[in-house]
């Protein structure tokens, strides 16, 4: 069981978007997330999946290709269309599906793509490395708003004493500007 969900509050662990249209196995897996410490919010089509992805932030969907209503894929496709600020990770899975699908899936902007029947220790392992990544971005911007923004012009000669960062936030026209900070003796630099 992952003791770091399940020591923090309902509200504040991650939330889950399951959109599977068959019960059986929507409770089965809700109940699998559930175990690891995830909140679990199903839906059983993929016009609730896809109004709830709009109105609501999720740590990451798991979705069903073949349910009633919108095709799985066509929500996949309108989230990334409609919404590419809003990047709730969405992993498909399929009982249906070809190695084409699969594919297409990752074309269209799917974390991970899936058959059934599921192989959930590796479902497991990709909810696990997404939040992993969730934490380390968090870790990461949480350092970002703390570090000083130091910024330079093409046209300025670098101080010697100050050298310039390795990595650029991002360029606007002839300026750069980068947030740099240093954490246990080693230089790291963010941008966002």
């Amino acid at each position: 069981m992952n003791t770091v969900n399940t020591i923090l509050e309902p509200e504040k662990r991650p939330t889950i978007l399951l959109a599977e249209d068959d019960p059986d196995q929507s409770d089965s897996l809700r109940e699998v997330l559930e175990h690891e410490g995830y909140v679990v919010e199903t839906v059983f089509s993929g016009d609730m999946a896809l109004l709830r992805l709009d109105s609501h932030r999720f740590f990451a969907a798991i979705m069903d290709a073949r349910m009633p209503g919108l095709h799985g894929g066509t929500v996949l496709k309108v989230c990334r269309l409609r919404s590419p600020q809003v990047n709730t990770p969405i992993i498909m899975v399929s009982a249906f599906a070809s190695p084409r699908d699969l594919d297409r899936y990752k074309k269209d902007g799917a974390y991970a793509s899936f058959t059934k029947p599921l192989d959930v220790p590796e479902l497991l392992k990709c909810v696990r490395t997404l939040a992993d990544d969730a934490t380390r971005k968090t870790t990461l911007d949480a350092a970002t708003m703390a570090a000083p923004i130091t910024c330079r012009t093409e046209n300025a000669a670098p101080r010697v004493d100050n050298p310039p960062p390795t990595l650029t936030a991002r360029s606007v026209g002839r300026n750069e500007c980068s947030n740099s900070f240093t954490t246990q003796g080693r230089f790291l630099s963010a941008f966002h």
